[in-house]
């Protein structure tokens, strides 16, 4: 079973939403490269299968994540605004470690639609920093009647 089969028969998306670069597979809306499009004001909740969900292929790829929190910060360098959430850890240890993200609307309400900046941070139970993910997050603004 490759990679992408494993992936889809378990999430049931798309096989282009997972491919990935190197060690790290990208789930939508996170795209292969690691960046992310979102829409202000969306749900993006793990129950509808729309968070933003990080994960590793390698189990050297991130350090233990047992007992880490998650956090997703964004600033624009253009407004200086910035898209902040707390993340959970769904696996901890072994090759396929899980981060995933959830946004709420109240998360990206009223923010300038831009590209921001994003990084994934955990930290760990011994109070060590690591970055896990970063990349472009490109908030795209919602349309209006």
């Amino acid at each position: 079973m490759t990679k992408i089969d494993r992936i889809v028969s378990t999430r049931g998306a798309d096989p282009a939403a997972y491919i990935s670069a190197g060690d790290m597979t990208m789930v939508s809306p996170v795209s292969a490269s690691g960046d992310v499009t979102i829409y202000e004001s969306d749900s993006y909740d793990a129950d509808e299968t729309r968070s933003l969900d990080w994960s590793t292929t390698d189990a050297g790829t991130w350090p233990t994540l047992t007992a880490a929190t998650i956090e997703l910060r964004a600033v624009s360098a253009s407004t200086g605004k910035t898209i902040t959430a707390t993340g959970s850890v769904v696996t901890a240890t072994g090759a396929t470690k899980e981060a995933p993200v959830e946004l709420a609307p109240s998360d990206t309400a009223g923010k300038p639609s831009c590209d921001y900046d994003y990084q994934v941070i955990a930290t760990l139970s011994n109070a060590h920093v690591v970055t896990l993910a970063s990349g472009t997050l490109t908030l795209t603004s919602r349309l209006r009647a």
